[in-house]
């Protein structure tokens, strides 16, 4: 099974499990907390869905999603990246209200601190890859996209 939790169908085949009914949610749960069967899934896109929860639920979530994969399965996490967002600000190219109007959430990521988070809920770091420009989703310059295998 491969799952993107997302409202919108993103991923050609995939699953989309979101946290309220929509006209492209496949399947309704709490993206905290996924109730797949531990080590059932194949691979996992998470769509800027760690920018809204806070730290402590970060881990949660995403040790969670880590045991619902199968070995050798992935997850890609896909979050806005502040370090490039904060230098959109300072170069002049979004102002103050275009920032808190798209790219205010409870958490902030950085390659850095992804990468850690990530190793925190047992991903090993030389198997997490950084994707530039993966050709599975039209990415946008301030996303940051790492994919972890378990």
């Amino acid at each position: 099974m491969i799952i993107e939790l997302s409202n919108k169908k993103i991923i050609e085949g995939a699953t989309t499990v979101w946290y309220e009914h929509g006209p492209e949610v496949d399947i309704v749960m709490d993206l905290k907390k996924l109730s797949f069967k531990p080590g059932s899934v194949k691979k996992i896109y998470s769509f800027h869905v760690l920018d809204h929860f806070f730290e402590g639920e970060v881990l949660e979530a995403v040790k969670n999603w880590r045991d619902c994969l199968k070995d050798n399965g992935s997850l890609f996490c896909i979050t806005d990246n502040f370090e490039y967002v904060s230098r959109m600000l300072i170069g002049g190219e979004v102002d103050m209200n275009t920032l808190n109007a798209n790219f205010s959430h409870p958490m902030h990521f950085s390659q850095d601190n992804l990468v850690e988070y990530m190793k925190k809920t047992g991903f090993v770091e030389n198997k997490m890859v950084i994707w530039g420009a993966p050709d599975f989703m039209d990415r946008q310059e301030f996303e940051l996209v790492i994919e972890g295998k378990k």
